[in-house]
């Protein structure tokens, strides 16, 4: 073995125990596609366009002659691959939705989609029923070089310190356990545990964060508004930042300007979903969110399916243009988002989003004066809890007091008692000994995007508690 392909073996085995980013790949591949990302994202609206369709045609092609349901949806509509040529051409093809995916699974798997060295992923629709799917080697490398290429834009380098407070349990899901953070000492990183985020864990977080000296906080917004909450009441001061990376959960201008006024860096907000169906990030003017249509294509569609204008509201529908092993184009990512204008200081010509709509998850108040994060919980239910009650259709929790969980559940024909205990046992793990009542119902009772956790309790009434 000569010198350079031992480094290069050296190099991918210490990188892979990196938490950010983390993924199947190589390193060196890594640095080649933000290199290549970073180019395209100053691309003109013809140069975008052109990529797009470029990629968009070969995607077309090897889903007519690879995937099951793409060749009978071509043939049952009398649709030629001459039919489909151009991004503006999608309209032929029909709206993927969870329900649809999951009913077809099999139809929508390339037949030689081994080549692609894909991952089976997980996450969680409109019922809170587990929702699996396929995403290329590949495709997930093009996702993690666009993060990079954010956080390049903010000076942060892959030798710089990094603080994660993104739901992290640290040893597993679901355990419990005394320790609050877990260090990798090969990547400078540190992971905390943000399910027990009560006064006293709260103080030994903000202690060893400050002591730990991180240039670069990634975070669930909440979980970190919560830090900011105690940070301010002991006027703690703060070491210097980089920048802070939200993602995976909405948050009010008001939590926002808490959190930047504590920390006194920028803030930088990302979109996306498990799927990689689109991908979206604020930049530095803050002012929308630019579209990464290096690799996905957006549809913002009003109730009719029709496009919709700047300043409108739209049901977001994303197209990954790199994901082979198991195409999803046209997929309804159930979120809600208002179109921006297209131009922006920063020079990037992408489509914006002027706001997300969708994801609110509400925070659990726990019986030891925790609080939990909704998209934490999220997390934690679709990983550890959901795969033990397999027979409801739909579920929600719902915190109507500070000493009361209520659990919305749709039912199927096979739910027994058995999966009640089981949801009564999982919830006690973090919110202590509340009282757990329980509602079944036969159809939803809303119109909007679900939300899995749900609080009645007011921030006046949240404060005092705690």
């Amino acid at each position: 073995m000569n010198r350079k392909t031992f480094l290069k073996q050296f190099l991918n085995k210490f990188y892979n125990f990196t938490p950010l980013p983390k993924f199947e790949g190589n390193y060196f591949n890594l640095i080649k596609e933000i290199n290549q990302i970073e180019k395209i994202q100053y691309f003109n609206r013809k140069n975008l366009n052109d990529y797009q369709n470029f990629h968009f045609r070969k995607l077309i092609i090897h889903a007519y002659n690879n995937v099951q349901f793409y060749k009978l949806w071509f043939r049952n509509n009398n649709l030629y691959l001459t039919d489909v040529k151009k991004v503006s051409d999608i309209k032929r093809l029909p709206i993927l939705t969870k329900d649809l995916i999951r009913k077809n699974f099999h139809k929508f798997i390339s037949i030689n989609f081994k080549k692609y060295k894909p991952h089976l992923q997980m996450t969680s629709g409109s019922t809170g029923v587990p929702f699996k799917f396929f995403i290329d080697k590949y495709a997930n490398i093009r996702y993690r070089a666009s993060i990079w290429r954010i956080l390049r834009t903010f000076n942060v380098k892959f030798s710089d310190k990094q603080a994660i407070l993104r739901g992290t349990l640290v040893k597993e899901h679901g355990q419990q356990q005394a320790f609050l953070w877990k260090f990798n000492f090969l990547s400078k990183s540190i992971a905390f545990n943000t399910f027990h985020l009560n006064e006293i864990n709260c103080k030994k977080i903000i202690s060893q964060i400050i002591q730990f000296k991180p240039k670069l906080l990634m975070v669930y917004p909440m979980a970190l508004y919560t830090l900011s909450l105690y940070i301010k009441k002991y006027g703690i001061s703060f070491p210097s930042l980089k920048m802070i990376l939200s993602s995976s959960e909405s948050f009010s201008q008001e939590h926002r300007d808490f959190i930047s006024k504590t920390f006194k860096c920028p803030f930088i907000d990302l979109y996306g979903q498990s799927e990689l169906a689109l991908h979206a990030y604020e930049c530095k003017p803050v002012k929308g969110y630019h579209v990464v249509e290096e690799n996905n294509i957006l549809e913002l569609l009003d109730k009719n399916h029709q496009e919709v204008s700047e300043g409108e509201l739209g049901r977001i529908i994303g197209t990954n243009l790199f994901n082979f092993s198991m195409p999803l184009i046209r997929y309804s990512t159930e979120d809600l988002a208002i179109m921006g204008g297209d131009e922006c200081a920063c020079g990037r010509n992408t489509k914006k989003l002027k706001s997300i709509q969708g994801r609110i998850l509400d925070q659990i108040i726990t019986e030891d004066k925790s609080i939990i994060s909704g998209i934490s919980f999220y997390h934690y239910w679709k990983h550890i809890i959901s795969e033990k009650i397999p027979n409801i259709s739909y579920i929600q929790l719902i915190q109507p007091k500070i000493d009361e969980i209520i659990v919305k559940i749709i039912p199927d024909k096979k739910y027994n008692q058995n999966e009640e205990k089981t949801i009564i046992n999982e919830l006690k793990k973090f919110i202590g000994n509340l009282k757990i009542s329980f509602k079944y119902i036969t159809k939803r009772e809303d119109a909007q995007k679900w939300r899995f956790t749900v609080s009645n309790l007011s921030s006046k009434e949240i404060i005092k508690y705690l």
